[in-house]
């Protein structure tokens, strides 16, 4: 029966993928005038910051499938410049924005001119939210600007019915895969399934197959490149815990590879791990697990990722893969994963200038030339 179930499963997400809107289908001509813009704040330009960086790797998806007129937007431009418009809610959007401070002039006056757009709104993975409610519950409060009063709800509402959702920015075979830290192994070309806060464990209790057929709505039989990325958290909060920690990081991944060998996907990657930060940076308390930043001394954890990186080079050669290191340069004095090489100011990241593709020049990494191994 469990096989019977899941064999539809693979049918069903088969065809969810073939029905998968892109951008290539709501954009068809690629040199039209295309905006990237947040919709409750400006993105940020600075190379550390997180949630920039997930909007700057979808603005290179889009020149690497041919767009030739588009960037993301800056505080003061007029949306009625740009033929298409791409709302942009932030990576950890979860149905509702985060308006800090309340209706402040810049959200009003970028509702009005949502309500006057001539061109096509887009939005990439949401729907938008209900504006028109967000503004109505907000115009009696003392914080809101008197902007509120000028927008149109009616008009409003009418933009969010015509703005369009797109899942992916093209149709292609190849899937960068894993936890929040995954996309920094992105390279063009590649569709990105990033997870928050997934582990490596739990990817492997559910099945490799299954979860990615799951997180991305990709079915694996359709994939010709998969890059693989997971197990930061794991080292960082989990593996200290057992009995015999090195023990259960090597079956780990011997295991992760296991399960990779029967995808039959003809090119595959794996990351190695990060390096191990210094115990004194302050984390978000997003990261924290039993209110704690971490289990296991900088010299413990440091070990497991040894021990993690060298076993990801084992079944790499063992199956001919690709395994993905990082450069020493992030590295400070002591071997610790320096803070300048971090998203600031509290991340646990890689800051967005060591990514793996380079994507303010468009072009490979010069920090990573050397550190795909190759079997």
């Amino acid at each position: 029966m469990n096989q019977y179930l899941q064999e539809v499963k693979e049918v069903l997400v088969h065809q969810e993928q073939s029905n998968m809107i892109t951008l290539e289908d709501k954009l068809q001509d690629k040199n039209i005038k295309i905006g990237i813009d947040g919709l409750s704040g400006p993105i940020s330009k600075r190379i550390a910051n997180h949630n920039g960086a997930w909007a700057h790797k979808i603005l290179n998806q889009c020149i690497n499938a041919g767009y030739t007129n588009i960037r993301i937007l800056d505080k003061g431009d007029k949306l009625h410049e740009y033929d298409a418009i791409i709302l942009y809610l932030g990576i950890s959007y979860e149905g509702t924005l985060n308006l800090f401070g309340g209706l402040g002039d810049d959200f009003c006056k970028k509702m009005i001119q949502l309500e006057s757009y001539p061109g096509k709104l887009l939005c990439i993975q949401h729907q938008l939210p209900d504006l028109v409610d967000m503004v109505s519950k907000r115009l009696k409060n003392a914080s809101t600007s008197p902007f509120a009063k000028i927008i149109d709800l009616e008009e409003l509402q009418k933009a969010i019915e015509k703005t369009e959702t797109f899942e992916r920015v093209e149709k292609t075979t190849k899937l960068c895969f894993g936890d929040s830290h995954s996309f920094s192994m992105y390279q063009p070309g590649y569709m990105t399934s990033r997870n928050d806060g997934l582990t490596l464990f739990s990817i492997l209790r559910d099945g490799v197959k299954e979860k990615i057929m799951d997180k991305s709505g990709i079915n694996t039989d359709d994939l010709t490149h998969l890059t693989f990325y997971a197990g930061n958290i794991d080292i960082r909060h989990h593996l200290c815990r057992r009995e015999d920690r090195e023990k259960a990081t090597r079956v780990m991944v011997i295991y992760l590879a296991d399960q990779l060998s029967q995808l039959n996907i003809p090119n595959i990657e794996i990351s190695h791990a990060i390096p191990i930060e210094n115990e004194s940076r302050k984390l978000p308390k997003t990261g924290y697990y039993k209110d704690t930043p971490f289990y296991g001394s900088w010299q413990e954890r440091t070990e497991l990722v040894k021990i993690f990186n060298e076993t990801v080079d084992s079944v790499c050669a063992q199956y001919g893969w690709k395994a993905l290191s990082w450069p020493d340069n992030m590295l400070n004095e002591n071997g610790e994963l320096s803070f300048d090489a971090m998203e600031k100011p509290q991340s646990v990241h890689v800051s967005r200038e060591f990514y793996r593709w380079d994507m303010e020049n468009n072009c490979e990494n010069k920090y990573h030339k050397s550190v795909v191994l190759s079997f």
